[in-house]
């Protein structure tokens, strides 16, 4: 008798923790291209259709769809970055310039330029120490500019004879002094 009521105890245990199993649901997918979204958006702001048709013609969410015709949401997402675009664009063509010589550029020597822009500008950045950046900016800054700059590993050069006939250290010599006029 105390065998049979210790099994159905099992049992019902064993039914009730099968019971409460519950179904995933599949994420929805942001992924739409930014060209269909434009095209909507210029549909319903030219009054041509309705938001709910573009967002089932064009496919795209209805919701970001209302958003951008709204011109909510304008912002990046994330953090706000300590160089304006104009800056950082200038920091991209400065970091372009000096590896078309040929000269090395790691990432220090990244934020060191970053803190002299900054020092230059008499701002001062609260999260960065001493107004340096951190290596974490370092890696987003190239992370965000990754079609523009890449990192590389950089080659020593040797002044052999060839080079010094060359004239390769006076040609670099004479771009960077030309450059450094036109600061």
């Amino acid at each position: 008798m105390g065998l049979l009521i210790s099994l159905c105890c099992v049992c019902v245990f064993l039914a009730v923790s099968y019971y409460g199993q519950k179904i995933q649901k599949e994420a929805w997918s942001t992924t739409f291209s930014t060209q269909n979204m434009e095209q909507a958006v210029a549909k319903v702001r030219g009054g041509q259709m309705s938001i709910r048709r573009a967002s089932a013609l064009y496919s795209v969410p209805r919701a970001s769809l209302h958003n951008c015709v709204k011109g909510r949401h304008t912002l990046k997402v994330g953090h706000q970055t300590v160089f304006s675009e104009a800056e950082e664009r200038s920091l991209v063509h400065h970091i372009q310039v000096v590896s078309d010589w040929g000269y090395p550029f790691s990432t220090v020597d990244m934020r060191f330029v970053a803190k002299n822009v900054l020092d230059a500008a008499s701002r001062n950045v609260k999260c960065f120490k001493n107004n340096l950046p951190s290596p974490e900016w370092a890696r987003s800054f190239l992370a965000r500019l990754s079609s523009e700059l890449t990192m590389r590993t950089c080659y020593r050069y040797r002044l052999t004879p060839d080079i010094k006939k060359d004239g390769t250290v006076l040609t670099f010599k004479k771009k960077l002094k030309t450059y450094l006029v036109n600061i």
